[in-house]
C-alpha cells in the first residue's frame, strides 16, 4: 500500500512542472460513515456483567447504520492547460458508525432493551487523485477519482442502553479492529465559484477490519459518503 501511495504522490508532484495552474485549498467536511461486509450489524446486544468492577460487553460494535462524521483537509492540485487535474489531499477525519441495541443478556436471561452503540475512529487520510475540470461560465466542475489511504490513530465506542429500570452508559477503546490501515478507491465531484467550492465524494474500503482474526472468519469494511466546503487560499 505504501508503494502505491508513494508512486501516485510522485506522479502528482511531477505533474506540477507542466501545470498551468496550481491551487491550494482547505476543506471542512462532514458525512455518513458505516461498515459493510457480511459481519457488519444493524442491531446488536449487550452482555451485562454481574461484577461491578468489570465492564459490560457489547456484542458487535461494527454498525451498518450511518453516523455523522467530520474532517479537516488540506489539498493541492494542478490543472493543466488541457483541463486535466492532478492532486493530493491530506487531512484528519473522525469517522463514526452506529448500531441499535435491542437486548441485554445476563445470568438471569435475555431482556428487551433499546439504545445504540457508536464506534468512532480517528484517522489520518492521504488521497492522491486524477481528474478533469469542466467550465460553465464562472462555475467550474471537477470530476476526480483516486486512491485513499488511511492510518487509524485510535478507535473507541460509546454504548447508551436502557432496559427495564437500568441504564448503561459505557465508553471504552475498541480493541476489535485488527488493522491500523485502510485503503480503497474514492471518487468525487466538486462545484466551485471563484474561491469557494462544494464537494461530494464516496470512499469504498477494501481492507478487512478483522482480517487475520484467530478463530473467526469475519468481514468488516468501511464505507464513507462525504460532503465538504472548501476555500482556495492560493
Amino acid at each position: 500500500m505504501k508503494k502505491v501511495l508513494l508512486i501516485l504522490f510522485i506522479c502528482t508532484s511531477a505533474g506540477c512542472t507542466f501545470a498551468q495552474t496550481t491551487e491550494y485549498t482547505v476543506q471542512l467536511s462532514s458525512g455518513l460513515f458505516s461498515y459493510g461486509g457480511k459481519s457488519a450489524a444493524s442491531a446488536t446486544g449487550v452482555s451485562v456483567s454481574d461484577v461491578l468492577s468489570e465492564p459490560h460487553h457489547v456484542q458487535d460494535v461494527f454498525g451498518k447504520q450511518n453516523a455523522l462524521s467530520y474532517g479537516l483537509h488540506a489539498q493541492m492540485q494542478t490543472i493543466t492547460k488541457n483541463s486535466f487535474i492532478m492532486g493530493v489531499r491530506l487531512g484528519f477525519d473522525r469517522l463514526s458508525s452506529k448500531a441499535d441495541v435491542t437486548s441485554t443478556a445476563s445470568i438471569v436471561g435475555n431482556r428487551p432493551a433499546h439504545g445504540k452503540v457508536v464506534a468512532s475512529n480517528s484517522v489520518v487520510q492521504l488521497n492522491p487523485y486524477l481528474g478533469y475540470r469542466l467550465h460553465t461560465g464562472n462555475i467550474h466542475i471537477d470530476l476526480t477519482a483516486g486512491l485513499n489511504g488511511g492510518y487509524i490513530l485510535s478507535s473507541q465506542y460509546h454504548a447508551i442502553v436502557e432496559e427495564q429500570h437500568n441504564k448503561i452508559d459505557q465508553k471504552g477503546p475498541n480493541h476489535r479492529i485488527n488493522t491500523k490501515f485502510d485503503l480503497g478507491p474514492v471518487a468525487g465531484v466538486s462545484v466551485g465559484y471563484k474561491k469557494v467550492a462544494l464537494s461530494a465524494g464516496y470512499f469504498h474500503g477494501l481492507i478487512n477490519y478483522q482480517r487475520d482474526l484467530i478463530g473467526a472468519d469475519r468481514e468488516i469494511y468501511s464505507r464513507y459518503l462525504r460532503f465538504g466546503i472548501s476555500y482556495r487560499i492560493f
